[in-house]
């Protein structure tokens, strides 16, 4: 799976998964044969054909029956050791696990084992019988439920769970893995499992340590997934919980110093600084270093992994200064590893780092090494063109910004209608936007919008409506409120039905353009639904809660609702005399609230003399 996917981490858990799974199927067969001796030497009446309980046991049915049974338990045997990408062997396992019969297994050790065998398989990323697996799981937990708290009975939760992560049901995965972790907390060690146990390392004296090692692996798999789907559901703060828990565990499960585990901390740290845990993504990060420098030495591929995701939370926090040191040591070993690509992708990425920190001329320069280092028609060399155009643009060089958006075209000429395009369209069409050179900001965001819009896939048809909303925007900007309208009522509609914060600016703009086509109870409510949306909605800027405020007053007054009208101006000068504004002016909003209250008391006094 790509590391973009937040399935990621669990994923590549399945493998261990399987793994354990080979122990528990031959700890049945082992528990069955045993059992099978057990009962062939105390002449046990259930494995007898005979009416009578003291019939022979050396007659030939039932030498005939033994031989069945032992001819069965070596084919589950080699089917269960085949490989899960064997579709022969699987489809075998599936036509003999319906030749079981009760008093062939009548604790259902061999039917349990082989079910979960099935749906292990299933479950796998590259198996597509998905439905099949969760039907093997569940059956595998009829069969395991009968014999108590365990082991293989958990698994068959974490399996129904995993296989419901990837159907999209994450809240019965969610449910699943509930049902895994209460198993876990009620488990005992049974007969069966000491048994394996003492077999695989034949020493009593070690049995615990050993079931606590498999009881960890499980547990592992469960707080993993855990994570991952509480993430899918938006639960993010459960999701960093689950998630600090499989970090303990780790360490249970693997020696302190070992590679693997520094693999696992800088994993771990990335997914935690996508739910913004930046404290405990920066520690994890630490302790990696300090894994990779002793285990691999210094300028290692993993130590600029490690590197560069330092760089990222820094960025994130605010510390400009040690994101940049970290992205100019992870560039120097990525140079010294003649890994272009890295190097390239660090110097797109500090030009935002070097703007942050006023250091423009570095910003161009590293920008320059890029469009240098990559032809016309590479995504990288566009992207950089744009940029160096936005730095041009912070410092009011309108000539080489210019320059740079125009040579941005040009390359465009060369790339494919991709979504990489179009992002870059995206960024192009904001160039010019601040250059308020609205018409081919509008142009571009619309080519944009239509390369989306043949994209496959919910996100980017989101991507295409939060674009049509954005291209009403610009129109508005530039004059053409009819023209922008269809966009934004169609972008609207799109929107409404999930949860987005571009629906904030979709609301004021069409408040402001409805009045346009004479549609003013229309303006009032969608200036509402954007004043409400201003309390859920996350980085917005005081100038758009003055502007929302103010245009709100000012259409409340167009429908002589001078209460509200006076309430909205209030809010309006309350955060002006805290703030200064752009475009915005204490004076005039206090004169435009005087105006509103002499109305509103000329309004009552005609009313009352009425």
């Amino acid at each position: 799976m790509e590391k973009g996917n937040p399935l990621h981490i669990q994923l590549k858990y399945l493998p261990v998964l399987a793994h354990q799974f080979k122990i528990n199927f031959h700890r049945s067969l082992d528990a069955f044969k045993q059992h099978l001796s057990h009962c062939s030497s105390h002449h046990h009446s259930e494995y007898s054909t005979s009416s009578s309980g003291n019939a022979d046991m050396d007659s030939p049915n039932s030498l005939g029956e033994a031989k069945k049974k032992d001819s069965l338990i070596v084919q589950l045997d080699a089917l269960c050791k085949a490989d899960p990408d064997d579709q022969e062997a699987l489809h075998a396992l599936e036509i003999l696990v319906q030749e079981i019969k009760p008093s062939d297994d009548p604790e259902g050790l061999l039917l349990g084992a082989s079910y979960l065998k099935l749906a292990t398989v299933c479950a796998s990323s590259c198996n597509e019988n998905i439905f099949k697996g969760l039907s093997y799981a569940q059956k595998a937990t009829e069969v395991y439920k009968n014999l108590g708290p365990s082991l293989k009975l958990a698994t068959c939760f974490y399996i129904s769970a995993l296989i419901c992560t990837r159907m999209g049901e994450t809240k019965k995965a969610v449910a699943y893995l509930e049902e895994s972790d209460s198993v876990m907390k009620r488990i005992k060690v049974t007969s069966c499992d000491e048994y394996c146990v003492a077999l695989k390392h034949d020493v009593q004296s070690v049995m615990g340590e050993a079931c606590d090692l498999f009881c960890n692996e499980m547990r592992l798999e469960i707080q993993s997934l855990f994570g991952t789907a509480k993430m899918q559901l938006g639960m993010h703060a459960e999701a960093i919980i689950h998630i600090h828990k499989t970090v303990k565990l780790k360490q249970k499960l693997l020696q302190a110093g070992s590679p693997d585990l520094g693999a696992f901390y800088l994993d771990t740290a990335e997914t935690l600084r996508l739910l913004n845990d930046h404290k405990t993504a920066t520690n994890l990060c630490s302790k990696a270093l300090k894994i990779i420098l002793k285990f691999y030495g210094s300028s290692s591929r993993e130590e600029a992994k490690v590197r560069s995701l330092l760089s990222k939370i820094y960025c994130d926090l605010g510390k400009y200064e040690e994101s940049l040191s970290e992205t100019d040591s992870a560039r120097k070993i990525w140079m010294q590893l003649g890994e272009v690509d890295e190097v390239i992708s660090l110097n797109v990425n500090a030009e935002r780092l070097l703007v942050r920190l006023e250091r423009w001329t570095e910003a161009v320069a590293r920008l320059d090494e890029v469009i240098e280092a990559t032809r016309k028609g590479d995504n990288f060399h566009t992207i950089a063109l744009v940029l160096a155009a936005r730095v041009f643009l912070l410092v009011r060089n309108s000539d080489m910004a210019h320059s740079y958006c125009k040579r941005a075209l040009e390359a465009l000429e060369y790339q494919g209608p991709c979504s990489q395009t179009a992002h870059t369209l995206l960024l192009l069409s904001i160039q010019y936007e601040d250059r308020k050179e609205f018409d081919e900001a509008a142009t571009l965001c619309k080519k944009a919008k239509e390369i989306f819009d043949q994209c496959l896939g919910q996100e980017a048809a989101v991507t295409a409506a939060e674009l049509e909303g954005k291209l009403g925007c610009i129109l508005m900007h530039a004059g053409k409120p009819e023209e922008a309208i269809p966009y934004l009522e169609s972008s609207f509609s799109r929107l409404n039905c999930v949860p987005n914060q571009d629906l904030l600016y979709i609301h004021f703009y069409l408040g402001l353009a409805y009045p346009h086509i004479q549609k003013l109870k229309e303006s009032v409510q969608h200036l509402e639904a954007a004043k409400g949306a201003l309390s859920t909605s996350t980085n917005v800027s005081t100038s758009m809660e003055v502007a929302v405020h103010s245009n709100l007053a000012t259409a409340y007054s167009a429908l002589d609702k001078l209460d509200e009208a006076v309430e909205c101006q209030k809010v309006v000068v309350g955060m002006l005399q805290k703030n200064d504004v752009k475009d915005y002016s204490l004076k005039e909003a206090e004169a435009r609230l005087h105006y509103y209250i002499r109305e509103l008391t000329l309004s009552k006094d005609r009313v009352g003399k009425a």
